[in-house]
């Protein structure tokens, strides 16, 4: 079996044949999974991923130097922004708002990565909603006028060299700059994905599409950091803030909302819909059409994985606990970090979480010194008042040889066990 001829450019519109433009959900999954079975038998061919996959690249693909120099450049420029903006206002930022320690840590990244996906995101509606074009309405206006190496508009390259920067610059922070969670893994390959779908919708000169994937995906990314900002909003100064845990649920609320709207349902109309079967109408024998396609399901299937941790997360919330984020895993013995530990994003826990190390060591003390009564740092040398843990009796006298910590560590443990 011959390779089919691939397409150079899209056919007129009086050309194509007609399309179901406002189908039902699972009127569109049967249509994409008979777009895309039919189209790998007819792609299955020897040799096709190995030699002709190249050849295709290299005759279709639209990449210059400068455009891989500029992609470079704002990588770096990214991680340079990053380290100045942590060193000079995250941070002190952080200490003005007395943060926990743990928090603290964290701050400066859900920063960043806030103002970037909000920069992000208003960018690519930008694009999408005021430079004309119906995106949302026609499924065919992704591929219409395509052509191979097509000149892309200056303000969608704009935001595409913005995007493959912002992921390289991701991830190197993901692999030296973030703290390692339980999913560290699946992010490194979320950002693989990313790289290849931005990448290729660029080389292939199928803007349109990656600027609706920008755009979908960027939002629920907003809501999250703004959840995870508010959860450490909650214990400012050594307080619970009832106003930050309300925002963080509500943020939640809206990340849960964005993700299921945006990434599950929508994608399918104007991203998938669009580019398994439609395209099919519009460029016949369209360049690569397995290979992206094959990324923009396995992008959706991670949507779905990921889904599944958030719907527990409101679960948990609509039984009556609270947000929190326990992405970098503590202990609720000691509040250490778990190196090797993250989840998806968010679950919920108790309204006053964990801190880390110094945070727990620091809230031992200040226990100590309520059971001894004392302010801190004031216990005298040789007698203290404090309560006996077991009797409820006031003690005046230390035991022999002990300090007044010494002592109320031996009651203390002694009423544990």
């Amino acid at each position: 079996m011959e390779r089919p001829q691939l397409a150079e450019k899209a056919l007129e519109p009086s050309d194509w044949s007609s399309f179901d433009r406002n189908p039902s959900y699972l009127q569109m999954v049967g249509h994409v999974y008979t777009a895309f079975t039919t189209e790998w038998s007819n792609w299955r061919t020897p040799g096709f991923f190995v030699t002709d996959f190249v050849d295709d690249l290299r005759n279709y693909s639209a990449v210059t130097v400068d455009d891989l120099l500029a992609v470079l450049i704002v990588a770096i420029a990214f991680t340079l922004l990053r380290s100045q903006l942590t060193e000079w206002a995250f941070k002190p930022l952080a200490n003005w708002l007395q943060l926990r320690k743990a928090d603290a840590h964290k701050f400066p990244e859900s920063m960043f990565k806030g103002m970037y996906y909000t920069a992000s995101f208003t960018y690519a509606g930008y694009i999408l909603f005021w430079m004309g074009g119906d995106y949302f309405g026609d499924q065919s206006y992704p591929f219409a006028d395509w052509a191979a190496r097509m000149p892309i508009p200056r303000e969608t390259y704009g935001l595409y060299i913005m995007q493959l920067g912002f992921y390289v610059h991701a991830m190197y922070g993901v692999l030296v700059l973030d703290a390692r969670r339980k999913d560290t893994f699946v992010m490194v390959l979320h950002h693989v994905l990313t790289l290849l779908l931005v990448g290729f919708s660029f080389a292939i000169r199928v803007q349109r599409i990656g600027t609706l994937v920008m755009f979908l995906h960027d939002n629920a990314d907003i809501f999250l950091e703004a959840g995870k900002l508010m959860m450490m909003f909650r214990h400012r100064g050594k307080k619970f803030d009832r106003i930050s845990d309300h925002l963080s649920t509500f943020c939640f609320i809206m990340f849960l909302a964005s993700w299921l709207v945006l990434r599950l349902v929508v994608y399918i109309r104007v991203v998938l819909y669009s580019s398994a079967h439609v395209v099919l109408i519009v460029i016949p024998s369209p360049p690569f059409y397995i290979f992206f396609n094959f990324l923009l399901f396995s992008l959706y299937v991670m949507n779905v994985w990921w889904f599944q941790f958030i719907v527990l997360v409101a679960v948990r919330i609509v039984s009556g606990t609270h947000v929190k984020d326990t992405r970098e895993d503590t202990s609720e013995e000691d509040g250490s970090i778990d190196s090797d530990g993250d989840a998806l994003a968010m679950s919920s826990g108790a309204r006053h979480g964990n801190g880390a190390t110094d945070d727990a060591e620091e809230d031992k003390q200040m226990h100590l010194q309520r059971l001894l009564r004392l302010p801190m740092n004031k216990a005298p040398a040789n007698e203290v008042a404090a309560t006996d843990l077991a009797s409820g009796k006031d003690v005046t006298e230390l035991a022999p040889g002990q300090s007044a910590s010494q002592t109320a560590n031996r009651r203390l443990r002694s009423r544990q066990s």
